[in-house]
């Protein structure tokens, strides 16, 4: 049995936060014994920070307060299915500057949706288009999101984008913009593409804006970066960045929805 793979991540969850934090945690706890009943609160936030830095419970949090859509499989008919069709891509963020390319680049969350938007887009030979802007502060020279997702797409996976919208900064936005050209191109059902956690609230603002545009548009949810909970493992109940990341990521949507955004 190979041991070195459990050794390292017991390691890296006692030595890196909040494992890191259990000693003296543990020991406020006994100089603390005489708090009374109190004294039982820093394990119960130590247990809530252990968790809130997991995966599993991410994924739990995401599947009872978001209810995201499972990933998209395509079929067959799928890409024979009756009205133009195009895959968007939701913009989720770039770096003004990157050493590495001198100048802009997609975030990562953006190349990962761009990505899948393209996959799916050759599938089935659908146009494929882009939406994200400037933020909402924007810098004088900051670039839109969309032109530099026009360059990978077209530099990097070698499918030039048939729609870009790069005024929105937001998605609420991302809809309501998006709406005209998609009127202007006959779409009538559009593939959307962004994170599972996204997809609820990109979802509700698409419909929105279809209904105020009077456009009749099918939705067809193609999230990203899905994990079904029957692939959870034991590994996923210890801190790791991805589960740092997914369950700020669920707090930040959840609490977008209660917002009305």
């Amino acid at each position: 049995m190979d041991l070195y793979s459990p050794f390292k991540t017991l390691c890296l969850t006692l030595l890196a936060p909040p494992g890191l934090l259990l000693p003296p945690l543990l020991a406020g706890a006994w100089l603390w014994r005489r708090a009374g009943r109190w004294r039982w609160c820093l394990p119960l936030v130590f247990a809530l920070m252990w968790l809130s830095l997991c995966e599993a419970p991410a994924l739990l949090l995401q599947k009872g307060l978001l209810r995201p859509p499972p990933a998209l499989q395509l079929q067959a008919q799928s890409c024979q299915a009756s009205g133009p069709t195009l895959v968007l891509v939701l913009g989720g963020g770039i770096h003004q500057w990157t050493a590495e390319r001198a100048g802009p680049d997609l975030k990562l969350g953006t190349l990962e949706r761009l990505r899948h938007g393209v996959f799916l887009a050759r599938q089935c030979q659908w146009p494929l288009g882009f939406t994200g802007g400037l933020p909402t502060h924007p810098k004088p020279d900051d670039v839109p999101e969309s032109q530099v997702a026009e360059r990978v797409a077209r530099e990097e996976f070698g499918l030039p984008l048939s729609l870009i919208e790069g005024a929105s900064s937001d998605t609420r936005e991302n809809a309501s913009l998006s709406l005209p050209l998609l009127r202007d191109r006959g779409i009538q059902r559009l593939v959307l593409v962004t994170h599972a956690e996204h997809m609820p609230r990109s979802l509700k603002a698409f419909e929105a804006a279809a209904h105020a545009a009077n456009h009749p548009l099918t939705l067809v949810p193609a999230p990203v970066a899905g994990r079904p909970l029957e692939d959870l493992s034991p590994y996923d109940w210890a801190p790791s960045e991805a589960g740092y990341r997914r369950m700020r990521y669920v707090f930040y949507e959840y609490l977008a929805q209660l917002a009305g955004h």
